[in-house]
């Protein structure tokens, strides 16, 4: 049984490696390769049922690849998190639905904070965009977009994009990822890890990018992980996920 254990183990852990070469060079080869290890950590996991990695993290990472053929609406990430849920319901039988946990906002201090990140992330944003040279990645995509929508579409297009977007990226980042580092490490590094994953996931073509949109990113996930911790659910993070998206395209719009 050790030797089934380290098997799948280490396809796993190949397969994340390839997941992070094909992100960071954009070459097929590893997107291809990690295509290959993420199918066979998934089918061997199913085969040996390791209990370890019956988790939404583990499969969410080894769906990840899958983003290099089913560009879903061009949201790599949306397509990652239903197939993730997918294979969830079918193959593991888990309660998908504690993800969206939400969670209670009682104290008047957790409204203050979400208020006070909302803002200086926003600030912080603004200052961001009208200091870059020029725009890249999503930034120039979204801005190119708007130049062919009528403003009403785009009055309607702001508050509800911003507010999908905010749902799957919390219910990935700190609904799967943070919930299931917290379960085999301290509450710090899973906040730690999920914002540091968070900005590198942005680094190249988010908004910001580069090492100080990484930095900001950073920051800035770390206090959504934050509170996510404290309300124990999503409904913090997510509002305050959306206040920052909607100040990104009303930006993108008015700016550029």
């Amino acid at each position: 049984m050790v030797t089934k254990f380290t098997l799948v183990k280490t396809l796993f852990v190949v397969n994340v490696i390839f997941i992070t070469l094909s992100f960071y060079f954009q070459n097929e080869l590893f997107g291809n390769l990690a295509i290959l290890f993420a199918a066979l950590s998934l089918i061997f996991s199913v085969i040996f049922d390791n209990k370890v990695f019956n988790s939404n993290l583990f499969l969410f990472l080894s769906s990840l690849p899958v983003y290099l053929i089913i560009p879903l609406y061009q949201n790599p990430m949306l397509a990652t998190l239903l197939i993730t849920l997918l294979i969830s319901v079918i193959v593991y039988k888990k309660q998908v639905f504690e993800l969206f946990s939400l969670g209670k906002i009682k104290d008047i201090r957790i409204w203050i904070a979400i208020a006070v990140v909302s803002l200086v992330a926003s600030i912080s944003l603004i200052v961001w965009g009208m200091s870059t040279n020029e725009l890249t990645g999503v930034g120039i995509a979204t801005s190119q977009e708007f130049k062919k929508l009528s403003t009403i579409v785009i009055l309607i297009l702001i508050p509800v994009g911003a507010l999908l977007n905010a749902v799957v990226e919390e219910v990935i980042f700190r609904g799967i990822i943070q919930t299931e580092l917290s379960r085999i490490s301290s509450v710090f590094i899973a906040i730690f890890l999920q914002a540091f994953l968070f900005a590198g996931f942005h680094y190249a073509g988010g908004f910001p990018n580069g090492l100080s949109g990484f930095a900001m990113t950073f920051v800035y996930a770390f206090a959504l992980g934050t509170t996510r911790f404290k309300v124990k659910g999503l409904l913090a993070p997510i509002i305050t996920h959306t206040f920052a998206d909607m100040t990104i395209l009303i930006f993108l719009w008015v700016y550029f």
